[in-house]
């Protein structure tokens, strides 16, 4: 049975106030800490699909002897390709991750590849690595630029690899 005071109002203590108050600033800590590695996932996501569409794409290209190609729309944070069957798809990217700014000729870029599975690219630049291997890649950054990835793509093999620029 509950028994009220005369002049004695209900509600919070201060102390019941106050580790609420303290329980919320753990969480929110606790949340703070794992904002960027989520962010870094989530890009390390992104590079990983647009790498499995550029090898899928190439070994579509070479099983159906035709010519294949990505292309990388700016506008819409997103790549066009075709599925092994010859349907079109599209890979969006969530609005985390995009190409930074500059990229390709402003609207789009495209790497093609011939029946051989060779490359070619548009609108991307190129670099070469420590072997010597000559490559084209695609940049993709969180909004904010607080990571940069590249999926790179190997000129004389058709080959794909990812490479961390800024962690």
């Amino acid at each position: 049975m509950i028994v009220f005071r005369p002049g004695h109002r209900g509600g919070f203590t201060l102390i019941e106030l106050l580790i609420v108050v303290a329980v919320i600033l753990v969480m929110s800590a606790t949340a703070a800490v794992s904002l960027p590695r989520f962010r870094a996932d989530a890009l390390l996501n992104a590079a990983t699909e647009l790498q499995s569409v550029l090898a899928v794409t190439r070994e579509t290209a070479i099983a159906m002897r035709a010519p294949l190609s990505v292309t990388l729309n700016i506008a819409s944070n997103s790549a066009s390709y075709t599925k092994p069957g010859g349907q079109d798809a599209v890979l969006q990217f969530n609005g985390t991750i995009g190409y930074p700014a500059g990229f390709g000729n402003g609207n789009s870029a495209t790497v093609s590849f011939d029946a051989f599975g060779n490359p070619t690219a548009q609108g991307l630049p190129s670099g070469t690595d420590d072997s010597g291997s000559v490559y084209s890649y695609v940049t993709l950054e969180t909004r904010g630029g607080g990571f940069i990835i590249q999926v790179l793509v190997h000129k004389n093999t058709g080959e794909t690899e990812i490479k961390w620029i800024k962690r």
